[in-house]
């Protein structure tokens, strides 16, 4: 598990639904909205019942992989692709801090 600071949300479309992509620091943490078999994945189903937002910090189930690419100029980029899995519950509540209002 692993504590995430929102510090900014983007979603993307892709080419089978939206991902939704958490900004904490230099770090990047991204879910799908949808599994291959259509269904919502869990990450996406505890952001729309717990409405997590900027300033939120919510621990995560994370995992990490190391990607490269080759870039427009033709260098290869090395980097660390982060995926949420699902996000912590107790007794069906989320481990979270909500921003200050």
């Amino acid at each position: 598990m692993q504590e995430i600071n929102i510090e900014g949300i983007s979603q993307d479309k892709v080419a089978f639904g939206t991902k939704t992509t958490f900004l904490s620091g230099k770090n990047k943490f991204s879910f799908f909205d949808s599994k291959k078999d259509g269904n919502k994945t869990k990450a996406q189903e505890q952001y729309e019942k717990y409405n997590f937002k900027v300033g939120d910090v919510v621990t995560a189930e994370v995992k990490e992989e190391d990607k490269t690419f080759i870039n427009d100029k033709g260098k290869t980029i090395n980097f660390t692709q982060r995926t949420i899995l699902f996000f912590q519950e107790v007794e069906n509540l989320p481990t979270h801090r909500t921003a200050p209002k």
